[in-house]
């Protein structure tokens, strides 16, 4: 996303440093070169007087607002094509099932379904409970866990030494709007980015226990 201030900023720069080159261009001409010249400064800037001081500052003054309005639009369409262009591309990067469950419970559950596919939970964060302390600010019932398959772990350690950057697998259960859910990362877009067929099969792996994990959770209620 392109910042509105800077591209504002030097767009109007851009701006008054053309309308004082026109002005100083307008001095050398003669003749019908001169009054066209002047007479397009007229349009362009209403009710200007040639070697007026005052007009000259309602020149750059005017160029300053008409060009910072361009700027402004040019960049709005900038941006909203990137917005409408990430949407377009994105890629679903996690596996979410809504349960009809408590809070406390679904956390139960989760870990319950973990257990029998292998994994274990080596960090559990409670998100809430650390912005309220960190902050002091109240967020809604939020938890990671970080799920951990050893035997998957260990062969994606020995093929990608730095993929430790992309463990745990994390596992989320929160509430929005009165709701409880429960999403789990898809490690196969996760790890997409490193260029490692070795690493995507056991990623690919790993995923389907997972989806097998939030699939089964409905049966363990």
């Amino acid at each position: 996303m392109r910042s509105y201030k800077r591209y504002i900023l030097k767009f109007i720069l851009g701006t008054e440093i053309f309308y004082f080159l026109c002005l100083i261009y307008g001095e050398f001409l003669s003749g019908p070169a001169a009054e066209l010249h002047r007479a397009l400064f007229g349009v362009a800037v209403p009710g200007f007087i040639w070697g007026s001081t005052l007009s000259i500052i309602w020149g750059a003054i005017l160029w300053a607002i008409f060009g910072g309005l361009i700027a402004w639009f040019i960049n709005w369409m900038h941006n909203s094509s990137l917005v409408d262009l990430a949407k377009d591309q994105a890629i679903p990067y996690s596996y979410t099932k809504k349960v009809a469950l408590p809070f406390e419970q679904a956390i139960i559950k989760i870990k319950e379904a973990l257990a029998k596919e292998g994994f274990g939970v080596l960090t559990e964060i409670d998100v809430k409970a650390t912005l309220k302390k960190k902050l002091e600010v109240e967020y809604t019932d939020y938890v990671i866990l970080g799920a951990c398959n050893p035997q998957f772990a260990y062969q994606a350690l020995q093929t990608e030494k730095e993929i430790g950057l992309f463990l745990p697998c994390n596992v989320i259960v929160y509430v929005e709007s009165g709701k409880v859910f429960v999403s789990a990362v898809l490690p196969s877009v996760a790890m997409s980015m490193i260029a490692n067929n070795s690493l995507l099969e056991i990623a690919g792996q790993v995923e389907k226990k997972l989806i097998k994990v939030m699939d089964n959770l409905d049966s363990n209620l």
